[in-house]
């Protein structure tokens, strides 16, 4: 190891001073070119798929913030509409109208337990789709139902909604011993 130091040493020695200027020069520049190489550039990379990732859980951030609210407004609605049975009404009619089913609704009262008995002439199709639509949307659900087929192809129903933690509770208390 020696050796090959003391051999540099030599040739630097023996270099012109334009020469060593030349070759300090060059040292200078490679030196550079890989600090630039080794450290600037994957840096730069990094930062760059640090950016990227950030935008992407800002985004996920964003929308999650958004799924929280809808979660606490679909949570304040099911507990409203258990705890006030008149808007589990109010639910029901405004849903029956928005899928054009109110017309074919013979009656909607206050059942007892807090459910809501409804009575209606719809077709079956029609029937399971709103049903579909007040579970998935309202958390409303059938505690009984009632389906006679009428004569005009139709399906005459009676049948007691209630609010979907409603159905657990009752299922609960029918089933416990008194």
């Amino acid at each position: 190891m020696a050796q090959i130091q003391h051999a540099w040493q030599d040739r630097w020695q023996a270099l012109s001073s334009q020469e060593k200027l030349i070759a300090s020069g060059l040292s200078a520049l490679i030196g550079l070119v890989l600090v630039y190489a080794m450290i600037w550039l994957p840096g730069q990379h990094a930062r760059q798929r640090l950016s990227i990732s950030l935008q992407q859980k800002q985004a996920q951030l964003g929308q999650m913030k958004i799924q929280a609210a809808q979660i606490t407004d679909l949570q304040q609605a099911v507990n409203l509409a258990q705890s006030h049975p008149q808007d589990l009404k109010a639910v029901v009619s405004a849903s029956a109208k928005l899928h054009n089913i109110s017309g074919k609704i013979g009656a909607i009262e206050l059942a007892q337990g807090g459910g809501l008995g409804i009575s209606m002439n719809v077709g079956f199709a029609e029937w399971v789709s709103w049903l579909d639509t007040l579970q998935s949307e309202h958390h409303i659900r059938v505690e009984r139902c009632h389906i006679e087929r009428a004569d005009n192809g139709n399906a005459n129903i009676n049948a007691t909604l209630i609010a979907a933690s409603s159905a657990h509770s009752s299922a609960e208390s029918s089933a416990m011993p008194q």
